[in-house]
């Protein structure tokens, strides 16, 4: 009787082309967990940006944008601060403000809170979830790309070369390299630990 049990619980489901149910089991739920782990990458690098705020708390979007927290980051480095005012500012016309991006992704967060907390679990609910969160931030990367592109549309031949040169500089010499070497000068300015332009402190001689 328990070798019937066994053969049972081991034999194949007809419906599932012949995929014993605990198998079948742990494969959705590694699906499940690679999707989560890959959407939770992209939300955080955006919700790390806008749920914090910029440093110096700029609404009007020249420093909001966050773009470079959703892969923007060596090209907005290349950039001057006008630059990245302008591109941010378009960033968020085409977005939205600040307010209303953290809106959302506190809405996307209580879904699949939501999600995680209906019983019983259902993982196509939790799964919506997560891909909700993920097209709203490959719109917001969209939105990204648009902007940085009118805006270099929008240069003379002498800037493009310019940005081009320093942008080549940029990956040349990552902006990691450069914290290390402002370090050194007193961590006054340069990058900080992420990798993100780090704005000048105040000399504490002053």
């Amino acid at each position: 009787m328990a070798r019937d049990t066994e053969q049972n619980v081991a034999s194949p489901d007809p419906q599932s082309g012949g995929t014993p149910p605990k198998r079948r089991l742990r494969w959705r739920r590694g699906v499940l967990a690679v999707s989560l782990a890959l959407n939770l990458a992209v939300v955080g690098l955006v919700a790390g940006a806008v749920l914090r705020g910029p440093p110096d708390r700029d609404v009007s979007g020249g420093r909001m944008m966050g773009a470079r927290d959703i892969g923007f980051g060596p090209y907005l480095a290349a950039l001057d601060d006008s630059d990245r005012k302008t591109i941010g500012r378009d960033f968020v016309r085409r977005v939205g403000s600040p307010s209303q991006m953290r809106t959302r992704i506190e809405d996307h967060f209580s879904e699949v809170l939501g999600a995680l907390q209906r019983e019983p679990f259902a993982p196509e609910v939790f799964e919506a979830a997560l891909d909700s969160q993920l097209d709203e931030l490959r719109a917001w990367q969209a939105a990204g790309v648009q902007s940085l592109v009118a805006h270099v549309d929008s240069m003379s031949e002498a800037q493009r070369v310019d940005f081009t040169a320093r942008l080549e500089s940029v990956i040349a010499n990552p902006p990691r390299d450069l914290n290390k070497r402002d370090a050194g000068k007193g961590g006054k300015s340069g990058f900080d630990k992420e990798g993100f332009e780090r704005p000048e402190q105040p000399d504490a001689r002053n």
